[in-house]
């Protein structure tokens, strides 16, 4: 198990464990990590140190699933592979009851409300269950689906819980009714792999490893029009237009394809040049460019409506592009790789002006650091994704890590919550209000905050 720093993507701590990692949770106060093993042991771990705080228990051979520490951090959760779930207090680390029973099969996913009175519990019999936490008693199933149940997680609120099962559909069910109003809606095949919001926070994009991509509406959760068939293998990332009328998608087949959002039909020829994967797609923000970058460690410009190239592409010297942008003059293009090394250009003429240090070979910046941040500063919302920890775009801005999710106010992290699967991709609309992610197992988890 690995400790990293978030804004440089160095390794802090590396803590040996016994057996395979199956699940990791953060304590809210950030100082205590639960861990659950392949061997079905669960320890509690000093963050700092990686001392243990509770001692290892070997319950009984069956592996964990998931692990979840309640808001309040009070009490946390773990869920096994033989369909049972413990329950612990934080205060003395002891469990306080028998094992909560209730599934027909492995447990697979567990999610506490915002309150942290109930529990949900995933499981692979397809039933999804609410439980008190107070005394441990089932006090709601949300019926059973025709896949097994991977991930669930509750709304901010507390009043709807999205599942994800492994066909790849995503589910929003209301809590009170126990009723889901996208019931036998199709969705994804398979894992998502990219997702993106409208700048008015009304749909989300989510586009997969089946090929395609889909369009959502936030407030009924259901999906709109037909799947955007035309790629030829996995889609990797997904975005708006700025007024919501276009959305560019790119794919493992080394091309860029823009949709007719009121259509759902394809528009003009695929944007062909890169040589690799397209790993990342945007939009300027006046809607005329597309910015994407690759594998083939290059980000290129393109005219929206013509679809060819307006500069020569602009070569990274990194990993892979992971993210891109265009400032909102439009005179810089900026872009990231997995190792969070950031690159500034000019875009007409292409030339460098400024990288982070992390890996610049000692070749001399044309700007200096401070002025590098102004500039990523102007990339609006994506400018939480070039550079996630090190400052805010705005005074308040969302974004995920992992299976966590963080609020950045003014540079200082918090975390407010976490989903039940790793975290793939995500995107928030542009006043910071609602955040899509698109977790690994093929679940569209939508979260909106409110100011309180």
């Amino acid at each position: 198990m690995r400790i990293w720093e978030a804004s440089t993507g160095r390794t802090l701590n590396v803590f040996p464990q016994t057996a395979w990692v199956e699940s990791l949770a953060i304590s809210p106060d950030d100082r205590s990590i639960a861990v659950g093993l392949w061997n079905g042991t669960v320890r509690i771990l000093d963050s700092s140190s990686g001392n243990p705080i509770f001692e290892e228990v070997q319950m009984h051979g069956y592996r964990v699933n998931s692990i979840a520490f309640s808001p309040d951090g009070r009490h946390f959760a773990s869920a096994f592979w033989d369909g049972k779930v413990r329950l612990w207090s934080t205060d003395m680390w002891n469990e306080l009851s028998e094992p909560i029973i209730g599934h027909e099969s492995r447990a697979t996913s567990i999610s506490f409300s915002a309150c942290g009175e109930l529990l949900v519990l995933a499981s692979w019999d397809g039933s999804i269950r609410i439980w008190s936490v107070l005394n441990r008693a089932q006090v709601g199933c949300l019926g059973r689906l025709y896949s097994p149940a991977e991930s669930v997680a509750f709304s901010c609120d507390g009043k709807q819980i999205i599942s994800g099962c492994r066909d790849g559909t995503a589910r929003l069910w209301d809590v009170v009714l126990g009723a889901c109003p996208d019931e036998g809606r199709d969705g994804h095949t398979d894992g998502l792999r990219g997702v993106a919001i409208s700048s008015d926070g009304r749909f989300v994009a989510a586009s997969a490893r089946d090929f395609t991509s889909h369009l959502w509406d936030v407030r009924t959760g259901l999906q709109i029009g037909k799947p955007l068939k035309g790629h030829m293998g996995f889609v990797y990332c997904v975005s708006f237009s700025p007024g919501g009328t276009e959305v560019v998608s790119g794919s493992l087949d080394n091309t860029l394809r823009v949709w007719n959002t009121a259509t759902f039909s394809q528009i003009g020829e695929p944007l062909n040049g890169h040589t690799e994967s397209v790993l990342c797609a945007v939009f300027s923000f006046d809607g005329l460019r597309i910015v994407s970058g690759s594998v083939d460690k290059t980000v290129r410009v393109w005219d929206a409506k013509s679809h060819l190239q307006v500069c020569k592409p602009l070569e990274a010297d990194m990993q892979s592009v992971r993210h891109v942008a265009e400032t909102f003059d439009g005179y810089h293009v900026v872009c990231r790789d997995i190792e969070s090394k950031v690159m500034i250009w000019k875009r007409d003429g292409g030339v460098l002006i400024w990288q982070s240090k992390a890996r610049c070979g000692g070749e001399q910046n044309k700007i200096s650091d401070s002025e590098a941040e102004n500039i990523i500063r102007n990339c609006g919302n994506e400018a939480v994704r070039l550079w996630p920890t090190s400052f805010a775009p705005m005074s308040q801005t969302y974004f995920c890590e992992g299976d966590a999710v963080y609020s950045n106010v003014r540079g200082q992290r918090t975390l407010l919550g976490a989903f039940p699967s790793q975290c793939r991709e995500w995107k928030y609309e542009e006043n910071g209000k609602v955040l899509a992610a698109g977790l690994w197992n093929g679940a569209v988890a939508i979260c909106r905050f409110v100011d309180k």
